[in-house]
């Protein structure tokens, strides 16, 4: 019996570890159990809010099952989610998967890179950028 309880405790460490954000208005996000994900909690958690707050395009939608990957550059992660509308809306119960190198400055995404539709890539970069400039003027 104390076997298993050991086996149980030793299975659910690295679980643990890598559910971050999981603390009162902290974004939700998962990270891989490895050295480099724990020196860059800050980018990772940066990033987590800047992918909750850009992800939406309404308030119907929210972001669901994030995972974040550090890279070897200090300013750019991976990005795997899934952008979820809400049973009121329209189009209720419709998801969408999202893989995407994402760039970040301070608290928001400056480049952003789709890895699934590759050629949605540059549609997405207009997005932005005219959604960064709506936010400048305003």
């Amino acid at each position: 019996m104390r076997n298993k309880l050991a086996m149980v405790a030793a299975a659910s460490v690295p679980l643990i570890l890598s559910a971050t954000g999981a603390f009162g208005g902290e974004a939700q996000f998962r990270t891989p159990s490895t050295d480099r994900a724990q020196q860059t909690q800050t980018l990772l958690s940066r990033a987590a809010h800047a992918v909750n707050a850009a992800a939406p395009r309404t308030r119907a939608e929210h972001v669901s099952n994030l995972w974040l990957f550090p890279t070897a550059d200090e300013d750019t992660v991976f990005a795997q989610y899934t952008v979820t509308t809400d049973h009121s809306s329209q189009n209720a119960g419709a998801s969408e998967e999202h893989f995407e190198l994402l760039r970040i400055k301070g608290d928001r995404i400056v480049e952003q890179h789709d890895l699934i539709h590759a050629g949605d890539d540059a549609a997405l970069r207009a997005k932005r950028s005219a959604s960064v400039h709506t936010r400048r003027t305003s």
